[in-house]
């Protein structure tokens, strides 16, 4: 073993670890573009993702024009439809911090719906 771990299992820690969990931030973000393969008519969509002080996306929920949504956190990484961003995303950089939500809008968001495929 070289001592490194798993990236899944260091996105675990840093969510059950009290002092990262209150560093998460939030965002629900409209894309304007519709996914370009065969669920192309599913049609645009609204982002709600879960961020870490680093940038990781530990849990990413996608809602579509047609009313498909898919969900993603540690526990369900991918599926047939995609998968949680493997990417860090640099908040400023890449658009994110007008799109910035309470914790309160997320949860109620990833609560409220399921993983929906027509």
């Amino acid at each position: 073993m070289d001592g490194s771990a798993r990236p899944e299992v260091v996105q675990v820690l840093r969510r059950s670890c009290p002092y990262t969990r209150k560093r998460m931030r939030y965002f629900k973000r409209p894309w304007d573009e519709s996914r370009g393969d065969e669920y192309d008519h599913w049609g645009t969509s609204v982002w709600y993702l879960e961020v870490d002080a680093e940038g990781g996306v530990s849990r990413q929920l996608t809602v579509f024009e047609n009313g498909s949504v898919l969900k993603y956190d540690e526990a369900r990484p991918e599926d047939r439809y995609g998968g949680l961003a493997h990417t860090t995303l640099d908040l400023e950089e890449d658009g994110f911090l007008p799109f910035e939500i309470d914790r309160a809008e997320f949860e109620s968001a990833w609560q409220r719906k399921r993983t929906i495929v027509p």
